[in-house]
C-alpha cells in the first residue's frame, strides 16, 4: 500500500506564460510564527507574470483578553505589500525598525486600494505578525507584543485565523467585483483555509462564510495547500517556537502526555491541557465542551476524511502539495508525507484523497520552511488551481434547485437522503464507492416538486467513504459523501 498512488509524482512545469492565467483574486496566507514576508520570493515571480499590484491584510488575532474570536481579532489594516515588505529608510531618522506603526483605519484604506490597484489578477497577503496599540488606535506590522502568558498573534488559534480569513474574502469580493478567489496556504495557512470553510455554528450555519446565508456563499473557486499538517504534527513545539500556544495546541493530532486525540483536528472536549494559555479552541469565548473537529477518524493514523458533519464543500478545487524531501523520504522535515494530506482509505483498502471528485494531490520534494520560496511551484498552482468545474450549476435538464441533505452522517446503518425539486421528474438514488461502482440504486420513480425523502439501507456496506449521486431524468445533481460507520 502506498499513499501516492492517486498523485503526479512531480510537478513538470512548462515555460512561464507572460500574463496570470486566471481572474480569480489569489489570496495567500503563511503559517505558524511567519509573516506575509514569507511569500516575497514569491510576489516578485508573480507579478513579472502578470499579477497585479500586492496588497496585505494586517490583523492582530489576540488583541484583547477574551478567547472569543469576534472579540480578540481586530482588522485588516490594509497596505500595499511593498510598502510594508521594503520600507524606505529616509523615512526614519536612523536604522529601520523592525516592526512598523500603521494607524488603523477600516475604511481609507479599502479605498486606496480600489484608487491604486494595479492591472492584472489580484493579489492579496494576510499577515497575522502584528500587534495592536489599543490607546494610539495602531498596529505594529512585522512585530510581537512579547506578553508573557499570552499567544502571539501569528501563534494563534486556528479558529481565529479562520474568522480573519472570512473577513479578508468578503472584503476582497466586494471591492475587486469577483465572485469567488482562490486561496492559498502554507502549513497551518493551510488550516486556515479548511476552518474558514469547514466550520459551522450548532446549526449547522457557516460560521466564518463571507455570506452564510447562501449555498456557495463561501465565495472560493479553489483551495490550495502546501506542507500543510492537514492530519496533524507532533513535532515537539514545532522546533521550539511558538511553545506551547494557541496554534501548537491545535496543530497536534494527539497529546503525549495523556494520548488523548487533539480536539482541534479530531474533535473531543476543549478540557484538554493547562500550559496552552486557554483551552478554547473553537475560539467561542467559552473553555470547555465538546468541539467538532476539523477531521473524521482515528488520530493515531493519517487516514481521515474531512468531518462529514462540516465537510469542506464540494463545489471548490481541492489542490494539495506534499513533499518528501526529509533524510528518510517520509516527510518535508516538519510533517509526515500522508499527513500532509486530507485522505482516507476506500473500501478496497487503498487511499483516496479527500473530498471524493474535487481534490487532487501534487507531490513536490522542497523542505518545509522553503516553500513559500518555491515561487515556480506557487505560479503554477495559482495559474491552475481552477482545474476542475466549481460550479454547481445543473446541467440542462436538471432542475435549477435540487438540494440534497443526508442524515445521519455518519451513517451506522441506515440514514434518509433529502432532496428538494423544484421541477418534477424521474429520480433515482444511488451509492457509489470510490471506484465508482454503484453499490446501491433506488429508482423513486416519478416525483412533483417538493420534498423528496428516500430511506437508505447502508447495513450491507463496509466502514468507508461512500458518494450519493442523484439523478432527476438523465442528469445528475452534484454528488454528496456519505461515511459509513459500525
Amino acid at each position: 500500500m502506498t499513499f501516492i498512488r492517486f498523485a503526479f509524482a512531480l510537478v513538470v512545469f512548462a515555460a512561464a506564460p507572460a500574463r496570470a492565467q486566471t481572474d480569480a483574486p489569489v489570496i495567500l496566507v503563511h503559517g505558524l510564527t511567519s509573516n506575509d514576508l514569507a511569500w516575497e520570493e514569491a510576489i516578485v515571480h508573480l507579478e513579472s507574470i502578470g499579477f497585479g499590484t500586492p496588497y496585505s491584510y494586517h490583523f492582530d488575532l489576540n488583541a484583547s483578553t477574551s478567547t472569543r474570536a469576534e472579540e480578540d481579532v481586530v482588522g485588516p489594516a490594509i497596505v500595499p505589500f511593498w510598502e510594508y515588505a521594503t520600507p524606505d529608510p529616509a523615512r526614519f531618522a536612523g536604522e529601520v525598525p523592525d516592526s512598523l506603526a500603521l494607524a488603523f483605519d477600516p475604511d481609507a484604506p479599502r479605498a486606496r486600494i480600489a484608487a491604486k490597484r494595479g492591472g492584472g489578477t489580484p493579489l492579496v497577503l494576510v499577515n497575522f505578525e502584528t500587534w495592536y496599540d489599543g490607546d494610539e488606535d495602531t498596529i505594529w506590522v512585522h512585530g510581537t507584543r512579547g506578553v508573557s502568558g499570552h499567544s502571539e498573534s501569528n501563534c494563534s488559534a486556528i479558529a481565529k485565523q479562520g474568522y480573519a480569513l472570512g473577513l479578508v474574502v468578503a472584503d476582497v469580493l466586494d471591492w475587486t467585483g469577483a465572485e469567488r478567489v482562490i486561496l492559498m496556504g502554507h502549513s497551518m495557512g493551510g488550516l486556515a483555509i479548511r476552518e474558514y470553510l469547514q466550520r459551522r455554528d450548532p446549526d449547522g450555519t457557516p460560521r466564518w462564510w463571507a455570506d452564510p446565508t447562501q449555498q456557495q456563499g463561501h465565495g472560493v473557486a479553489a483551495a490550495v495547500t502546501y506542507g500543510t499538517p492537514h492530519q496533524g504534527s507532533n513535532l515537539v513545539n514545532f522546533g521550539l517556537f511558538c511553545a506551547d500556544t494557541e496554534a501548537t495546541r491545535d496543530l497536534r493530532y494527539s497529546y503525549i502526555s495523556t494520548g488523548e486525540a487533539a480536539p482541534y483536528l479530531y474533535g473531543g472536549d476543549e478540557d484538554i491541557q493547562a500550559y496552552w494559555h486557554n483551552n478554547d479552541v473553537n475560539a467561542d469565548g467559552v473553555e470547555g465542551g465538546p468541539v467538532q473537529g476539523l477531521n473524521w477518524g482515528d488520530p493515531s493514523e493519517p487516514f481521515s476524511p474531512d468531518n462529514p458533519a462540516m465537510p469542506l464543500p464540494p463545489d471548490v478545487a481541492y489542490t494539495y502539495i506534499y513533499s518528501l524531501s526529509s533524510l528518510t523520504g517520509t516527510g518535508d522535515g516538519v510533517v509526515s508525507g500522508p499527513r500532509q494530506l486530507v485522505q482516507f482509505l476506500g473500501t478496497d483498502g487503498n487511499p483516496y484523497v479527500s473530498p471524493v471528485g474535487s481534490a487532487r494531490a501534487i507531490r513536490r520534494d522542497v523542505g518545509h520552511t522553503s516553500q513559500t520560496e518555491d515561487s515556480e511551484m506557487v505560479a503554477w498552482a495559482a495559474q491552475n488551481a481552477l482545474w476542475m468545474p466549481t460550479s454547481t450549476d445543473p446541467e440542462p435538464g436538471v432542475p435549477e434547485a435540487v438540494e440534497v441533505t443526508i442524515g445521519p452522517n455518519p451513517a451506522p446503518g441506515r440514514t434518509t437522503v433529502s432532496l428538494r425539486l423544484s421541477q418534477p421528474g424521474e429520480v433515482t438514488v444511488s451509492v457509489v464507492d470510490v471506484l465508482g461502482r454503484t453499490v446501491l440504486s433506488h429508482a423513486l420513480g416519478l416525483r412533483a416538486v417538493g420534498e423528496v425523502r428516500a430511506p437508505l439501507d447502508l447495513g450491507g456496506l463496509a466502514p468507508g467513504v461512500y458518494l450519493v449521486r442523484t439523478l432527476v431524468g438523465e442528469r445528475s445533481a452534484p454528488a454528496v459523501p456519505i461515511t459509513v460507520v459500525r
